[in-house]
Parts: structure tokens; sequence; C-alpha cells
């Protein structure tokens, strides 16, 4: 779990939130949740002012590090230095204050709805998203878990996310494994050792296995279309292709994981 997805719930109690953005402006992912988008200063070439603001964000590159996201030219990411430049970082989590219950009571009010049924019951989240299907489940009172599933052949694929603050995970076909392996490692296919790469800690109970990691790593993952595993002091590791529609299919999760009180 990232130092920044740790803060999480101390943060919004202390008026400050952090939404996944999902490749959308801060301005418009804060005021989707019913909050206001932080600002760090207004833009001002030249020294003079443009009227358009600095929103604050931040994206996991090898740890965490703010940048800003600036409407219009530059909203769909979010910029910080990394290596010496300046990064168009894509996947990122916009800076937000205020109280989203307070000031958004219809996405409050909207989460009985989405999560009616029998404890336990999966019942569908939208209509799907490609070949993924949008699910949501109340595992418990007041705990759902949204899930975005996709069946390749014979496998089974899930992105993921409860609203109680869990990290949000992904989950593949276990394939008789069973146990618990810190140290495992997830990264993109194809990228050199240490870039675009986690560890987390996986865990399998032979029927399925799952990888606990921040909302901000999916998005990254879901935007490269696939992620690859290898578990700790074995050469035991596979590949997962998400597919085109992943971006939009956990963009989906995080809107329902919104709606149900995250």
């Amino acid at each position: 779990m990232s130092a920044l997805a740790c803060t999480h719930a101390s943060a919004a109690e202390g008026g400050l939130t952090w939404q996944a953005a999902n490749g959308r402006p801060c301005e418009q992912v804060c005021g989707g949740a019913g909050l206001e988008p932080v600002q760090s200063g207004v833009h001002a070439p030249g020294g003079r002012s443009t009227g358009e603001a600095f929103y604050i964000c931040a994206t996991d590159m090898n740890g965490y590090r703010p940048g800003y996201n600036l409407q219009p030219k530059w909203s769909k990411a979010c910029w910080v230095g990394y290596g010496g430049k300046e990064i168009a970082a894509k996947n990122y989590l916009c800076a937000c204050s205020g109280s989203a219950l307070a000031s958004a009571p219809a996405v409050a009010a909207a989460a009985p709805v989405a999560a009616a049924g029998k404890p336990g019951q999966e019942r569908p989240y939208g209509k799907p998203v490609g070949s993924w299907k949008i699910t949501v489940t109340e595992e418990k009172p007041g705990v759902v878990n949204c899930r975005a599933v996709r069946k390749s052949g014979n496998r089974l694929d899930i992105m993921a996310m409860r609203n109680d603050g869990t990290d949000p995970y992904l989950s593949v076909d276990a394939e008789g494994r069973k146990g618990k392996w810190p140290g495992t490692l997830i990264n993109v296919p194809g990228q050199p050792p240490g870039v675009q790469e986690w560890e987390v800690t996986g865990e399998a109970n032979a029927k399925r296995m799952w990888f606990p990691m921040g909302a901000v790593t999916i998005s990254e993952l879901a935007a490269a279309g696939a992620y690859q595993f290898s578990l700790p002091d074995s050469e035991d590791t596979g590949v997962v292709l998400l597919g085109k529609d992943a971006p939009a299919a956990w963009s989906r999760v995080n809107d329902c994981v919104f709606a149900n009180g995250r």
C-alpha cells in the first residue's frame, strides 16, 4: 500500500481527500464527487495572469510525488518532475477539499440503490464496459465490493475495490497456488527493471490469487493493458492481458465505490 493511500482516511477527516482522476481534469473529478479542487496558484506566464488555476495532483512514479493539473491544454495529465524532466503522467490522483456527503447528497443517496439486494448477492452495476462486466456486492452491512470481471477463454480476470478503505486489488485464477508471498513484483511487461514496477503481497487460496495495491497503480496497469506478476524466490510468473477497455472498466469501479460512500 502506498504512503499516499495510507493517509487517505486521515486526510479526508482533515478536509482533504484524493480522488482517482482516470484522465479527467481535477476540477471535473472533484466536482463530480461534490468536492472542490485544491489550487496551488494561477498560471501567469511572463507575469500576466491567465486566470487558469494550477490544481494539485499526485502520481506514483517509484513513489508518489506531487504535480499540477492545468486547464485547458494540460487538463488530462498530472505534470511532475521525474528524471530531470517534466513528465505528463496519465494516471494520477486529484487533491480535493470539502465534505462529499455534505455537498453532494445525490451521490450519497445513490448508495442504497447501487448496493440493493441480499448480503452476498452479486448485482450488475450499469451496462458492461466492452468485455468487462461491472458488479456490486454487499459483503456485509455497509461494506460493498465493486468489481470489473472479464472472462478470457477459461481465465477470469478481476479488478476490484471495496468502500471500506482497504486496498483495491487485482485477481487471477490461482491454478492451484496456495499461500502468501510478500515481495511479489507487479510490473508492466516490457519495461526496464524498476520502471512501472511495484512490490506487493500476493495471496492465493488455490482457486483465486489476488494482489492488493493502490487505486492509481491499478489505473496505470489498466492503461498499459497488461501486467506481469512474479512470485519471490521462484520462477513462477504470469502475464495478464487486460485489453483496451480496462481503463474505462476501472473508472466504472471507482464510480461504483464513490457512489457507495467511499
